[in-house]
């Protein structure tokens, strides 16, 4: 998986291309150095980006104005997540640039970075106003793949590096020469105070041979410049979710890793103590059960030290108490340096609507319908040879209450000596309960038990039943039966009980509350299910 580029000191340009609609492509960088689409078509991102923009290689482009803020120098990174639809090994007048900073209809340019004849490179213009051009030697890209691709360029000494690799897979140095014999650039990049363009260029030398107009045809999602030199540990950490080496590491500083939610979208804030590494943390992203929040250098709380982060996070408040996982990727300010820490909140339910938990409460619930807890569960017009499935049930513990943190819950069935009182059902296990979605049946039998799972106060489990009654079996019409659900005392251990590091709960098998529901059900013959079809009845 490969995570979405950051900001930080070095990024004087960051387009995610996630609008939904409209010709804007805005700057992520804090620079303002936001685009104009001609043309071009809002896609969704195969990189799991959200959106992306796909250009028709003939006249889509997207035209950022000049800024001081993209002059580049001495060093340039360029970054680029892409999907090529056409590649041509064969022909070197196959162009086609990713992004460029040209002035147009002129034979010189600042910088260009794309693709020829299926190869990756990066080209620009020196202070001598002579150019140079580095290009990957072998092609080893293919249409409709997804591939990030990254320039390295220093001017002095001079050194370029190009990466390439396939999203989810690993990315890589791939070998480059410098194209013919062009490569007379000397000095720092020039500039020209001309508009940046993503998606072609106007005039690009490649062998020293003007082309000019050359239009991408693919699919852009992620493009980042930088007026640094990126290490390929830092392109790793985009690319592969790999911490760098001697990255800084984050503490969480609370004292237990919990919060409660007394409003809907109260916020989690908790503080980050930097460990270790002399460099300081520009920018920070904090992803919580997939919503994003970001946060740039001006955007971080500093207290105490500079070393310390006072971060403010939303979550929506829950029905029932949940662990909450927090995601936090960290960007440096020298960009070379990114990493990413996770953390667990249990975020408890709004105490507005606590119940008294002088006794504990097993509930059952349809799924979603609060007004009325299940004190029998009815089953309608059920016929022999067909399986009735109930809905989505929810089985409570405590809810609305503050009950003994992890119980674990169990469910058996009981029946009396009759047929009507479920001894058949029971004998034979035709009574089935599956737990959760993608549980399996289980046969409730005499002796069964099933496990429910461990419960923390105020948290349930779905269940669902299943009555298979065979073709002349003995009951019909009505039959009842005992659901009992029995909570057992368990211990949890570990380290920060309440909150990241907890291990596991030990069963101390001693039964603290048990809670028996009804289940009941009117059962056909077949033979009596045709009968009244045949009468006109409507059964459902």
């Amino acid at each position: 998986m490969a995570i979405e580029f950051l900001r930080n000191q070095t990024v004087k340009a960051l387009w995610h291309f996630n609008e939904t609609s409209g010709s804007t492509v805005a700057d992520s960088s804090g620079n303002g150095n936001n685009g104009t689409a001609t043309g071009t078509t809002i896609v969704d991102s195969v990189s799991g980006f959200g959106k992306a923009r796909e250009f028709n290689g003939t006249s889509d482009k997207i035209i950022v104005p000049h800024d001081a803020s993209l002059n580049f120098s001495t060093e340039l990174t360029i970054e680029a997540i892409i999907t090529p639809y056409e590649i041509d090994p064969y022909h070197n007048s196959h162009n086609m640039v990713i992004v460029s900073k040209n002035p147009s209809g002129s034979g010189v340019h600042d910088f260009a970075f794309g693709l020829n004849a299926g190869r990756l490179y990066i080209a620009y213009e020196g202070t001598n106003t002579s150019r140079s051009l580095y290009r990957q030697d072998n092609v080893t890209m293919e249409v409709n793949h997804t591939y990030r691709v990254v320039a390295t360029l220093k001017t002095s000494p001079e050194e370029v590096h190009l990466y390439i690799g396939e999203v989810g897979s690993t990315i890589s140095e791939v070998s480059g020469s410098w194209g013919g014999w062009c490569h007379n650039a000397t000095g720092n990049i020039n500039n020209h105070n001309e508009d940046l363009v993503i998606g072609s260029g106007g005039t690009v030398d490649i062998d020293c041979n003007a082309q000019s107009d050359k239009y991408f045809h693919g699919v852009i999602d992620e493009l980042r410049l930088s007026n640094n030199v990126k290490t390929l540990d830092a392109i790793k950490f985009y690319h592969e979710e790999t911490n760098v080496t001697n990255h800084p590491k984050l503490t969480n500083r609370n004292p237990r890793n919990t919060q409660t939610c007394v409003n809907r979208d109260n916020p989690i804030q908790f503080s980050l103590k930097k460990q270790s590494y002399d460099v300081d943390i520009t920018s920070l992203r904090v992803i919580v059960e997939g919503t994003d929040y970001q946060y740039g250098d001006s955007e971080i709380s500093y207290y105490g030290d500079s070393d310390e982060y006072n971060i403010s996070v939303t979550v929506p408040q829950f029905d029932y108490l949940q662990t909450v996982n927090v995601t936090v990727l960290a960007d440096t300010t020298d960009g070379n340096h990114p990493f990413q820490e996770s953390y667990s909140y249990i975020v408890e339910f709004d105490p507005t609507y606590e119940r008294d938990s002088t006794y504990a409460r097993i509930e059952l619930y349809e799924s979603g319908d609060y007004d009325n807890n299940i004190l029998t569960y009815q089953e309608n017009w059920v016929r022999q040879g067909v399986d009735r499935e109930s809905g989505k049930l929810e089985v409570w513990w405590g809810r609305y209450q503050k009950l003994p943190f992890c119980t674990r819950m169990t469910l058996r069935v009981r029946s009396g000596n009759s047929n009507d009182l479920g001894k058949e059902v029971v004998d034979n296990g035709y009574l089935y309960v599956k737990v959760g979605d993608s549980g399996d049946w289980v046969q409730l039998l005499s002796d069964t038990e099933v496990d429910l799972g461990y419960f923390w106060s105020h948290t349930y489990q779905d269940i669902y039943f299943k009555l298979s009654i065979p073709d002349g079996a003995s009951t019909v019409r009505y039959f009842t039966v005992e659901l009992v659900f029995e909570a057992q005392e368990a211990s949890l251990y570990g380290a920060h009980l309440y909150g990241q590091e907890v291990y596991a709960c030990n069963d101390a098998n001693i039964k603290i509350f048990t809670e028996t529901i009804l289940y009941r059900a009117y059962v056909f013959y077949s033979s009596m299910w045709n009968a009244l079809l045949n009468a006109g009845f409507s059964i459902s």
